[in-house]
């Protein structure tokens, strides 16, 4: 009988050590990420409407919130009015500015760019309401972008507050080959309460990033906090799994480095065999002066996240 146990509990421990990658496999994985997310913004960056877009974001005279609202030394802070803004306007490529050249129910914008010649903008509704960290968070908004008169871009996005803060919110934005999904749900009671959130994009029949996002929250008189963070991200062939116990973590700590790792676990997996990769760790860079991440093999070495994939640190960074 021992004998048996042996050769079982022997087998059990070849088995689980095939479902961690040694540090050269681990690196390998890490750089397919790598790649895989580099790819992903660079083919973002190149979607045709990303030219338009960035067209509206920096010009100032383009009649939406975005530009209008942008934050600028000195400058005292200007709301978007989007009912004074209703009307058709045109690209002046003499002025350099957008002009308006008659009346709309909606905001409308003839634009073109080097890849779309004949591309129309249409604001279709936007409204928005005061929250405790800015004067205006949309509610409400929907929007289409039309090249040659086929539509190729499609947003929606609806939300409601309560208590100055946010209570859910809803956005889709879909393409012609990919739609993004985005939800947000706060629940209060007391002073208690949590915040669960999910997004996805979706290129084709492919789900190549979804998030999960399930936290419990805590609020005081400057807004919510939070006490735990349990999320789930799924980016292409890598998931990414998280557990932080921030009601644990001292912020005021003079190691405050130990304190998060002592308190949460951040691990990365590769799809779909479940393989890990490593966990990520805060450690310190420059000397101990600055804290960042880092990615820690099966054998104990640690390496600087943005070594191998700077992108997933950027988005670590908009999560933690």
């Amino acid at each position: 009988m021992i004998k048996y146990c042996c050769i079982i509990l022997t087998f059990l421990n070849l088995a689980g050590c095939t479902h961690s990658f040694d540090k050269p496999e681990a690196i390998r994985s890490l750089k397919v990420l790598n790649s895989d997310l580099s790819q992903f913004f660079l083919e973002t960056n190149e979607l045709p409407e990303m030219e338009v877009f960035r067209i509206l974001w920096s010009d100032s005279t383009a009649p939406l919130p975005f530009p209008n609202e942008k934050f600028i030394f000195s400058k005292p802070y200007l709301e978007y009015d989007f009912q004074n803004s209703k009307g058709h306007y045109r690209q002046d490529s003499i002025k350099k500015q957008f002009i308006r050249t008659g009346d709309n129910e909606s905001v409308v914008i003839e634009v073109s760019s080097s890849r779309l010649d004949n591309c129309r903008f249409e604001l279709q509704s936007y409204e928005t309401m005061k929250i405790s960290s800015r004067p205006s968070f949309p509610i409400k908004a929907r929007a289409i972008l039309f090249a040659d008169s086929l539509q190729i871009l499609n947003i929606e996005h609806e939300a409601a507050v309560a208590d100055e803060l946010p209570l859910f919110i809803r956005t889709s934005i879909e393409g012609t080959q990919y739609r993004l999904n985005a939800t947000f749900d706060r629940i209060r009671e007391g002073n208690r309460g949590s915040i669960n959130a999910k997004s996805s994009i979706i290129s084709g029949s492919q789900n190549i990033v979804d998030l999960e996002f399930d936290s419990k929250i805590g609020y005081s008189s400057m807004g919510y906090y939070f006490e735990k963070i349990n999320f789930n991200i799924t980016l292409f062939h890598h998931l990414i799994i998280a557990r932080i116990d921030y009601d644990h973590i001292d912020p005021t700590s003079s190691d405050y480095i130990s304190s998060f790792n002592k308190n949460s676990e951040i691990e990365i997996f590769e799809r779909p065999y479940r393989k890990k990769v490593g966990n990520i760790r805060l450690g310190t860079t420059n000397n101990g002066e600055l804290i960042d991440y880092f990615i820690e093999f099966r054998n104990g070495d640690t390496a600087p996240l943005a070594e191998y994939i700077p992108g997933l640190q950027k988005i670590l960074n908009l999560k933690l």
